[in-house]
This record gives structure tokens, C-alpha cells and sequence, in this order.
């Protein structure tokens, strides 16, 4: 004998659903027809358990030869269980079409990273020896977290000579650097600094490079 559920499920929803062409489809979806069955399945196996389970303390006599009260307890156990076990997934899905699984959604997990970009402008952008150039760093946080003590390093551009710096700009040897700064995301902030081209430039040299460096602390 199969302990297979659908075998005692599937005639009594075949006919329910001939049924449901003639009478409000939507009413067997609405009250998940299937489901009842189940638990009329549950409730049948639990009174056939009963009825074994007293002819057996009865001791009454069985005119069928055949038949093995205890295989029929066992089996109306199984029933029992395999029904609750059923009932359980069911009541986590709603609707008529329990078995249609659904679209899924992939969410992506993104590493929480603070990503640094510096634009640097030089003005103006064509200069004679002995005149100055001032260049303006702006500095924003693209990231998704805050970056830490952040330290921004201007190299000052060879044939020029370091003039000032804003925002307490230190100037050591051939860098300006910006210390201790904090940045979340999103934020942007401005500095710079001035030089002046060298009046004894050599006549060859057409124009200075500016490079820019930095390093901070994830928090």
C-alpha cells in the first residue's frame, strides 16, 4: 500500500476542479480548496488510527484474515504524519497555484568602500616665467563610507617655486600636504596652493606637471 499522499489527494481534487467549471473559480482560489482537502485527509487518518487502535485493545475479532491491524496502524500513523508535514508547507503559500514558484530577486551585497577623487585645475592654463600659477584640488569622497584621516600630497611641479597654501597647508620639501582630513560619502571639499615659473626656465621646457597623492583610514 503507497503512504504516497497524492494518491488519495489527486481523485478528490480531480473532481473539485470539474466541479469548478460550473461553479466561481475564483472562490477555490480564494479559500485554497486543496488545502481542505488535507486536512480532511489529516482528520480521516486520526479517526482510522482510533478505530485500529480499539479493535486492537478490544481484541475483537477480524473476519478478514487478511487483514493486519497493526500494518493499518502504521500506516494510518504515516498518514497522519505525512498530512501535518503537508498542511505545514501549505500554510506558508497562499493561493490556489501553491506549487508555481515565483521570480526571484538577487540583491547585491556591495563592500563598503570609501573611493577618493581628486580633480586638479591649474589657473591659468598657459603662464610666462615669473608669473604664478594657483592650483585649486577638489577633493570628494565617491564612495559608500566615510574615509578617515585622510592626507592629501601635492607634489609642487618641477621649474616652479612654492608661494602659500589655504586651509593650513604644509609645505615640506618638494610636497604641500593637507592632513587629518575626514570625508563621508558624498562630501566634497576644495584646497590649494600657488608657485611661481621660474624666471630662468629653460626656453625648451613648454610646460609643468602637477601630481597629486593621497592615502587614509577606513572607519
Amino acid at each position: 500500500m503507497s503512504l504516497d499522499l497524492d494518491y488519495f489527494v489527486e481523485p478528490i481534487y480531480d473532481i473539485i476542479q470539474l466541479l469548478s467549471k460550473v461553479v466561481d473559480l475564483d472562490y477555490l482560489k480564494k479559500y485554497n480548496v486543496k488545502k481542505y482537502v488535507y486536512y480532511l485527509l489529516f482528520l480521516y487518518s486520526i479517526f482510522m488510527c482510533i478505530k485500529y487502535i480499539g479493535i486492537l485493545i478490544k481484541g475483537q475479532t477480524i473476519i478478514n484474515k487478511s487483514f493486519n491491524v497493526y500494518l493499518y496502524i502504521a500506516l494510518s500513523v504515516a498518514k497522519v504524519y505525512l498530512a501535518y508535514k503537508m498542511l505545514q508547507k501549505l500554510n506558508f503559500v497562499e493561493g490556489f497555484d501553491f506549487y508555481q514558484e515565483g521570480t526571484p530577486v538577487v540583491t547585491g551585497v556591495v563592500a563598503p568602500n570609501p573611493t577618493i577623487d581628486i580633480l586638479v585645475l591649474a589657473t591659468p592654463d598657459r603662464v610666462l616665467p615669473g608669473k604664478k600659477i594657483r592650483y585649486n584640488l577638489q577633493i570628494t569622497n565617491v564612495g559608500n563610507v566615510p574615509a578617515r584621516n585622510l592626507v592629501v600630497v601635492d607634489k609642487v611641479p618641477d621649474n616652479t617655486t612654492y608661494v602659500s597654501a589655504d586651509n593650513d597647508g604644509k609645505y615640506r620639501g618638494d610636497f604641500v600636504s593637507w592632513d587629518d582630513i575626514d570625508l563621508n560619502p558624498g562630501e566634497a571639499i576644495s584646497r590649494s596652493f600657488e608657485v611661481y615659473v621660474d624666471e630662468d626656465i629653460d626656453p625648451a621646457i613648454t610646460e609643468v606637471t602637477n601630481n597629486v597623492y593621497f592615502a587614509y583610514n577606513q572607519v
